[in-house]
């Protein structure tokens, strides 16, 4: 996890706790906006891996089948390969990785740092703060991972998009070569 944020002394001066409320709220709900943010890249990935693998596994099939060297053959395996470079940079995508939702375990509030040493303050003053400052890390987290995951599927999609581009230049070699 990143270095712990600062908040700015002002809230630590002055905020109440129904400051200190509203400030958690608001970072509980962006959470559960990039969890489902989350959830939206992991199921596009999804998605693209299933389409991916099943025109490979034709591809191969065809390939197979047609044991020729010519221009169709030449354009599938391109096709195929590039596919395959696709679904590579969308596996991360599919790894489980570590996601912060909503919510702390009890046992890292449930401690006498929480309850003592409370400098004028109520234990619920102290127990929000320390929640603004781990959500707000969680967020940061959750962000980088949601972008690394964006530019993953950005990545696969210009891959796949290049394939067109690939084949007219397969059909230019072959018609240089003279082998349609």
């Amino acid at each position: 996890m990143k270095d712990r944020i600062s908040i700015p002394k002002s809230i630590d001066e002055s905020a109440s706790i129904d400051d200190l409320r509203f400030i958690f709220n608001q970072a509980k709900d962006r959470i559960s906006v990039l969890t489902d943010d989350a959830e939206k890249l992991y199921q596009r990935s999804v998605v693209l891996i299933t389409i991916g693998i099943t025109a490979i596994t034709a591809i191969i099939g065809y390939i197979g089948s047609n044991l020729v060297f010519s221009f169709s053959t030449m354009f599938l395996g391109t096709a195929g390969a590039l596919l395959w470079r696709a679904l590579s940079q969308l596996k991360p995508n599919i790894i489980p990785k570590d996601y912060w939702g909503i919510g702390s375990h009890p046992k890292t509030l449930a401690t006498d740092a929480f309850f003592t040493k409370l400098e004028g303050k109520e234990p619920e003053w102290h127990l929000l703060y320390s929640e603004i400052i781990s959500y707000q890390q969680r967020i940061d987290e959750n962000i980088e991972i949601n972008n690394e995951r964006a530019e993953n599927i950005k990545d696969a999609i210009n891959t796949i998009y290049s394939i067109p581009f690939m084949s007219i230049i397969i059909l230019l070699l072959f018609a240089i070569l003279g082998r349609l």
